[in-house]
């Protein structure tokens, strides 16, 4: 919830309130992960209309944007990082070295694009690319795998939660009160793939 609720506070710069709004609406999507996040708030950085913001736009950054956030931006296939200044890159190879030195060799080549990753594997994006990896055999550190996938999943937000509580509270209303936990789970989620995955985010 961090991640989207603390940009509500320079939601109001008084040239060009877009940005910070089209953030807001992405960190809250059901699908945005800690990676988007992190790539939300460096696009941020740099956005030239909130320039005489950026002092307390890179104030927030380093409240909400933790060493896990900036761990799993270079581990994302797209974004590997780029962004990132020299002082947080080396609290990415800090945090990395702390939870396995042997993952250094690796994080490096993956963001050089160079072996033992496949050169084919760069052109997809999609969500499952490190199950892709892993599966191959290429002889990549099943554990980097494990790690990128596990904060790959971690939500920028608690907004979709909230919304599967919205949910619950429309569907075991007061005149459906003797509904079963089970029967109620599966009534929200019938309800959620019949109104498809693009119209979740409202």
């Amino acid at each position: 919830a961090t991640s989207s609720t603390t940009l509500d506070s320079i939601a109001k710069p008084r040239n060009n309130p877009a940005p910070v709004a089209h953030a807001l609406d992405h960190l809250q999507s059901d699908h945005t992960s800690i990676a988007d996040a992190c790539n939300a708030w460096v696009r941020l950085i740099t956005e030239e209309c909130l320039q005489q913001h950026k002092a307390k736009v890179q104030n927030r950054f380093d409240q909400v944007i933790t060493p896990n956030h900036l761990l799993a931006y270079c581990l994302h296939p797209t974004y590997r990082g780029q962004d990132l200044t020299p002082q947080q890159v080396q609290v990415v190879h800090e945090l990395l070295i702390a939870k396995d030195p042997d993952l250094m060799a690796h994080l490096c080549s993956f963001q050089a694009e160079a072996e033992p990753f496949l050169k084919s594997l760069f052109h997809d994006s999609c969500v499952v690319w490190w199950t892709c990896v892993r599966k191959t055999g290429t002889g990549v550190n099943p554990g980097l795998c494990d790690l990128a996938i596990m904060l790959l999943r971690l939500p920028s937000s608690s907004a979709s939660i909230e919304r599967i509580f919205s949910n619950f509270g429309a569907i075991q209303t007061k005149l459906c009160n003797r509904l079963g936990l089970e029967k109620a789970a599966k009534l929200v989620s019938c309800y959620r793939e019949l109104r498809g995955g693009a119209q979740l985010d409202w």
